[in-house]
């Protein structure tokens, strides 16, 4: 089982990588952005963002159990052109 403290790592850690939590049935959230999530003993609040803008407002909370938590994959950053 995942644990609280795996998660709070991720959400942490400077620069901040996103990273998706796959549920066991199969459902996932990614996570965008460290400013809009609560984490719990037993559960996480991961904020939805509102879609289409690229900021940690959150639209609404999805509350997870962290035993329904299958994995967490860190997603690849995307990188601007350079100049």
């Amino acid at each position: 089982m995942i644990q609280a403290e795996e998660i709070l790592q991720l959400l942490r850690k400077r620069p901040f990588q996103p990273f998706r939590v796959v549920l066991k049935d199969g459902k996932h959230y990614d996570i965008l952005f460290h400013e809009n999530n609560l984490v719990f003993r037993s559960c996480i609040d991961i904020g939805i963002p509102v879609a289409g803008m690229e900021d940690p407002v959150a639209d609404h909370f999805e509350t997870v159990m962290l035993d329904q938590i299958d994995r967490l994959e860190l997603l690849q950053m995307s990188v601007g052109p350079t100049l």
